[in-house]
């Protein structure tokens, strides 16, 4: 719960604040989102889903010219942008100016250099398992997601963790337990990552949202947060449904 609610809670408990008047404190105190609010929460939202088309037009555009293109120039084109979107990156941070593009072309560049590394695979067929990409990704951009501090990019990441633990879990042989405990210490171990996650995002998420969006409340919390509640309360409840499943069979 926000600081404005619990203070609206607070004074009509004390009975300082009317009932009546309760809806009005709630909205002096912007408890519910204005429309300057969802108007802010849309530009960003396009804005990002406008970013990533911008890097899957450059994945279609290999995808569908494959035959027709070289190995050099399938590396080169991908490569090309990579070099571009980080020296854009640099070039604005350097003037500390547009903190939002500057952040989106972290979260472009991350996403140009998992479809890099599907390109090497796919054209010197290393043969890798497909967690074994994913985990890769992961890795490699650990750093621009730690200098964005861009929730878009954190949930990118949290999904590329949770999307290798899964195809992990479904090659590796768990020969020295049975199904069922195999069963719960798969969804228990993504329970506990995400659970961890969310702990840290509800810990760090108010230290990286930008200055100007405080004010003198401690504002709702980021819309990211909500949605690593929602993956983190999944896999948590879907642990004991699995248990109560598979016990009969037991």
């Amino acid at each position: 719960m926000s600081q404005p609610r619990r203070t609206i809670e607070h004074l009509l408990k004390q009975g300082i604040l009317p009932l009546t008047h309760a809806n009005d404190a709630a909205i002096h105190l912007q408890v519910y989102p204005s429309k300057r609010s969802w108007l802010v929460f849309f530009d960003k939202a396009l804005l990002i889903i406008g970013a990533i088309a911008l890097v899957l037009s450059l994945v279609f555009f290999i995808a569908y010219n494959w035959i027709n293109m070289g190995k050099m120039g399938k590396f080169a084109l991908v490569e090309g942008a990579l070099v571009v979107t980080i020296a854009l990156y640099v070039a604005l941070s350097f003037r500390r100016r547009f903190q939002l593009i500057r952040q989106l072309l972290l979260l472009i560049a991350s996403v140009i250099t998992g479809s890099l590394l599907a390109l090497f695979g796919q054209v010197y067929q290393t043969g890798a398992d497909t967690w074994q990409l994913f985990f890769g990704w992961a890795v490699l951009i650990v750093p621009w997601v730690i200098i964005a501090r861009f929730p878009a990019l954190w949930l990118l990441w949290l999904g590329l963790v949770n999307t290798g633990l899964i195809l992990y879990f479904g090659v590796m042989d768990f020969a020295f337990v049975s199904y069922f405990y195999e069963g719960v210490l798969q969804i228990g171990v993504l329970a506990a990552v995400n659970f961890v996650a969310l702990n840290l995002w509800l810990a760090f998420i108010d230290r990286q949202l930008p200055s100007v969006t405080r004010s003198r409340f401690k504002p709702e919390l980021d819309w990211s947060a909500y949605v690593v509640g929602l993956l983190s309360s999944y896999f948590i409840t879907y642990l004991p449904f699995f248990m109560s499943l598979m016990t009969p069979i037991l």
